[in-house]
């Protein structure tokens, strides 16, 4: 019980922190860190663009928080939105080249933000982490 209760804290800790300064980063873009998740699940995927559906899942957030998000990031000029060509039903969302060079900047600032996280770890060690990490996540 007593390594739950060292463990929970400072992983809530930890995540609070990292949201908290992704977030004042952002800010002065007019972005938050669940806008960026977003357009980065679209610039990762192959063909830069998802369903709102398979949005859902990727995000793992429900109908209402996708449309949202994706209602202000459209109104930003970052994501397209069309309806599929073989269903109408299906809203086809796709970054945009704004929307994808807002989030390689973002990727950097979460990239020294990460590397001051894991400043005085060893090469090893931040190897090692990111594995445990891993398999922490594997369990959910």
């Amino acid at each position: 019980m007593i390594y739950a209760e060292k463990c929970a804290p400072l992983i809530r800790q930890i995540h609070a922190a990292m949201e908290k300064e992704a977030n004042n980063a952002l800010r002065e873009k007019g972005l938050t860190v669940s806008q960026i998740y977003l357009l980065s699940a679209l610039k990762d995927s192959p063909s830069g663009s998802c369903s709102l559906k398979e949005m859902e899942k990727l995000l793992q957030i429900g109908q209402s928080t996708t449309v949202g998000l994706v209602k202000r990031l459209q109104q930003k000029g970052f994501v397209s939105c069309a309806r599929d060509t073989e269903d109408k039903r299906i809203k086809i969302v796709r970054i945009t080249g704004e929307g994808y060079r807002i989030c390689e900047e973002a990727q950097e600032h979460m990239d020294k933000t990460l590397e001051r996280l894991t400043t005085g770890l060893t090469s090893k060690e931040k190897t090692d982490l990111l594995k445990l990490l891993q398999k922490v996540q594997q369990n959910f």
